[in-house]
């Protein structure tokens, strides 16, 4: 399991560079960025089987998670309409992961995961998963 997920950070790190949108039915600022539908894409194409397992209706954050399964992982995808948006969210969430404190609407958490959480963000979007790594 350790090997699966760590293989999936790499790729998406990787491929965070460089990935681009396929179709024009995309809005024109999605366009080479990463995005909620170019994440699933992304996985996809480096052969990741998945299944999307619903949404929160509410979030600590600025907009609402949706996540994704692989194998006995969930990440947490938040898609935001801008990266300044997505920028702005980030700087709530305390460095070791384990708190959100959103300054904007004063909500604050304490997260007690059951494994440390890892976060990623790049350009619309903010992921999360807590593994056993």
């Amino acid at each position: 399991m350790k090997k699966i997920i760590a293989l999936l950070f790499a790729v998406l790190l990787f491929g965070l560079i460089f990935v681009a949108c396929s179709g024009d039915n995309q809005p024109e600022r999605f366009h080479n960025a990463l995005h909620y539908t170019a994440f699933l894409e992304l996985l996809e194409t480096n052969g990741f089987s998945f299944e999307e397992s619903g949404t929160d209706a509410a979030s600590w954050l600025s907009v609402n998670a949706r996540h994704i399964r692989i194998e006995d992982e969930v990440i947490s995808i938040y898609e935001y309409d801008s990266t300044e948006a997505m920028l702005q969210d980030s700087t709530y969430i305390s460095k070791s992961g384990f708190s959100i404190d959103n300054r904007t609407t004063g909500q604050a958490v304490e997260i007690s995961w059951e494994y440390h959480p890892y976060w990623f963000k790049q350009d619309y979007v903010i992921s999360e998963i807590c593994w056993r790594g």
